[in-house]
């Protein structure tokens, strides 16, 4: 089985854990070519479009340029938005983009790396992302409503996108079940670490 049809199982079941009711998203019979989120979800008073991109960047424990990383993570991030946009055209539903990454050097920071358009160590600007961030991706960015990042653990990273309150709050109402499920699974490894 490949990584991404294993990690969208994993993300069903954590949505389905969560409260939430993940569907596949069934192709439209008028575009049966273009390519859709995998994912519609209900639950909680909210419905939203769900993609699941696995980051499998073949380049083993060596040394790795930035632009191979951000490149790899605004390639996905320009499918994703295809996806959404072939299923929700006039951004009517809020999309999802759910992260699952097997490099250890792409991760939560990583993205908020690319979010912010450079890499900061301390208060040095060490790389400048902003050709990555604000050149194909400028508008992309804004369309869609809620980076999630997984970690292996299955811990959650919420990035919520503020350009659109009504659905930013529908997101928020509907992962408060999963932020919950979370806290109380930290708690438990605690408790028996």
């Amino acid at each position: 089985m490949s990584d991404n049809i294993e990690d969208e199982e994993r993300v069903a079941r954590l949505l389905a854990r969560a409260g939430l009711e993940p569907r596949r998203y069934k192709i439209s019979q008028c575009n049966p070519d273009k390519k859709n989120p995998d994912f519609e979800v209900v639950g909680h008073d909210t419905y939203f479009l769900c993609e699941v991109k696995s980051i499998c960047m073949g380049i083993g424990d060596g040394p790795v340029l930035h632009s191979t990383i951000f490149n790899n993570l605004t390639e996905n991030i320009h499918d994703a938005i295809k996806q959404f946009r072939a299923a929700n055209r006039i951004h009517s539903v809020p999309n999802v983009l759910l992260w699952i990454s097997h490099n250890f050097r792409v991760n939560v920071r990583t993205f908020l790396d690319l979010a912010c358009g450079r890499i900061l160590v301390s208060t040095e600007v060490v790389a400048d992302l902003s050709k990555y961030r604000y050149g194909r991706m400028k508008v992309e960015f804004t369309d869609i409503d809620l980076h999630i990042w997984l970690e292996s653990d299955d811990t959650p990273h919420f990035i919520f996108n503020d350009v659109r309150p009504d659905l930013k709050s529908r997101l928020v109402r509907a992962f408060q079940g999963w932020t919950h499920h979370a806290a109380e699974q930290r708690a438990a490894a605690a408790a028996h670490g």
